[in-house]
């Protein structure tokens, strides 16, 4: 199946094909993935991304774990690091660029919401502040790990909501920022 990869830690997007368990990207990668655990039939599970060096023949295999919340998007956390991706499928990617293209232009704030369930473990702004695209504005600790919530665009911060120490379920905002005058 074809499907267009896109996050915020991608330049631009990747068309991924999978076949089995192996997934060819657009950018010449080829990923060989192989099942740790028991899988969940949502396609949750431990898998190893196995990557072999065409130089040496050597396989170098990193644990990934894939958590689905049964939308397009997909946390896979490597390495300590979690990233979320949407996976849209040909169909669905027509459909989001549709919307896209014919959404009426907002007031330019951003909602900064909890992309999962978990601690709010800091917050490293305070209402007012200015900040620029990728700042660091919350960390947020799921599944015994610290994801760090980082600001959508540059602009100013609204009303806070919620403390450090209390828990928060997806989706629950955290904050808005307001697009800043120049």
């Amino acid at each position: 199946m074809n499907y267009t990869l896109t996050s915020d830690y991608l330049e631009t997007a990747i068309d991924a094909q999978v076949q089995g368990n192996v997934v060819s990207l657009s950018n010449g990668d080829t990923l060989h993935f192989e099942q740790h655990s028991s899988q969940h039939p949502s396609g949750e599970g431990v898998f190893f991304l196995v990557r072999t060096d065409a130089a040496t023949n050597s396989e170098e295999r990193v644990p990934v774990v894939v958590v689905q919340d049964g939308s397009a998007a997909i946390r896979l956390s490597v390495n300590g690091y979690t990233y979320s991706i949407d996976a849209l499928s040909g169909r669905d990617r027509f459909f989001q660029q549709l919307l896209k293209a014919t959404a009426t232009k907002n007031s330019g704030a951003a909602k900064v919401v909890a992309p999962m369930p978990g601690l709010l473990k800091s917050i490293n702004v305070q209402q007012g502040q200015r900040v620029k695209k990728g700042d660091r504005l919350f960390i947020l600790e799921a599944m015994k790990m610290e994801n760090d919530i980082k600001a959508p665009m540059e602009g100013i911060v609204g009303q806070i909501h919620g403390s450090a120490g209390t828990a928060v379920e997806k989706n629950f905002l955290l904050c808005m920022i307001d697009k800043a005058e120049q």
